[in-house]
């Protein structure tokens, strides 16, 4: 199909330009989305979390720190010795401490400490989404105006777990093992960021679609431009990747002498989901790169088509095959995870035929026999 003679070859690669930097955006939007908004990707992420050896060890100190705070556990030690050697227990205390804190590591990996961790992590996240989503005001009045996660059942079993009596347990005091994720007055930015990522969420990715679509449309060379689509989409990837790698270190402390394994471990998973939408950019712009190579002039190009021909000479059903072939291998690999709503996959699917439909058309008219 020969390109009209009216075209606007700037604008197609301004519009490449503007659809890469949006894109950039798009992706952060996305990230934030089906992260931080989606319980059941939350809750996946702090199991993981749980399940890292670091961030265990971690909680585990902080569960002992929480036990020694809330209970004097030299008087506890002191109760169970001889009235002449209770001078002991401050040792004593101090040397149960590390056995406690392997103690609490061993608990936090049974089922059913992950179960006790599950549904905090779940609970907390539902009453931080009801907050962003509403006011705020009926979910806050319940938790004196924070959004937190509950881990005191956790201390409870390590204090049954380092021998302490049921009385010492019951007078643990309330809040024992709460961590705060949110104080009230640190909502109202949050709250403003949601209502923006739930507005702009569909919008910023159709958008950098139709810009693609227009630059391709309004180039005087549409194979050139497409090819240029598709080494945006890799750059895309490429810088995302990249941006992900490097913040990752810099806030954990890599590269500084001062690594913290256990953020990097954190900062690790709860990026997991941007990582996977960098490799999908970047996959999606290899795909596109090599099918605007294959719809080429070059003398590989020609054989592939002239091998492929054959196939392509049941008319509409040949498209459709190509096309469905195509997505459904590239869908495969599933390299953006789960998809967050059916639009992209249909986008997709569609995109997939109708370069299809173009590669049959060239294919035909350069093998008509």
């Amino acid at each position: 199909m020969s390109p009209p003679t009216t075209r606007h070859p700037r604008l197609s690669s301004l519009l490449v330009v503007a659809g890469c930097l949006l894109m950039v955006a798009a992706t952060l939007n996305t990230w934030l989305q089906r992260q931080a908004l989606s319980n059941d990707a939350w809750v996946a992420a702090t199991d993981e979390l749980l399940a890292d050896d670091d961030i265990r060890q971690a909680l585990a100190v902080f569960l002992v720190d929480e036990l020694y705070e809330a209970v004097d556990v030299e008087a506890a030690v002191a109760e169970l010795l001889p009235a002449d050697l209770d001078r002991l227990a401050p040792v004593l205390a101090s040397t149960i401490r590390q056995p406690a804190t392997e103690a609490v590591d061993a608990l936090l990996a049974t089922e059913e400490a992950k179960q006790i961790w599950n549904t905090a992590s779940r609970t907390a996240h539902s009453l931080f989404i009801s907050v962003l989503k509403d006011d705020g005001t009926a979910a806050l009045s319940t938790t004196d105006g924070a959004v937190t996660i509950d881990l005191s059942q956790l201390v409870e079993r390590l204090a049954v777990r380092v021998g302490l009596s049921g009385d010492r347990i019951a007078e643990l005091p309330k809040g024992t093992g709460v961590v705060t994720l949110f104080e009230a007055g640190e909502l109202e930015a949050a709250q403003d960021i949601t209502r923006l990522i739930e507005r702009t969420a569909t919008i910023l990715t159709l958008l950098v679609l139709a810009m693609f679509g227009a630059a391709v449309w309004l180039s005087p060379d549409r194979r050139r431009t497409l090819r240029n689509v598709g080494i945006g989409f890799f750059v895309v990837g490429v810088v995302v990747l990249a941006a992900r790698s490097t913040g990752i270190g810099a806030l954990s402390g890599l590269g500084s002498g001062t690594d913290d394994e256990p953020a990097f471990s954190v900062l690790d998973i709860g990026t997991g989901l941007l990582r996977q939408s960098g490799l999908t950019q970047v996959t999606l712009g290899l795909l596109v790169i090599a099918f605007a190579v294959l719809v080429g002039p070059t003398k590989p190009a020609t054989r592939v088509r002239e091998f492929i021909s054959p196939a392509m000479r049941y008319g509409v059903a040949s498209a459709i095959g190509v096309g469905v072939v195509v997505a459904l291998t590239a869908s495969w690999f599933r390299a953006s995870g789960p998809a967050a709503s059916w639009l992209p996959v249909i986008l997709f699917f569609a995109t997939c035929l109708g370069g299809a439909v173009w590669l049959q058309r060239i294919t035909l008219r350069e093998n008509p026999a």
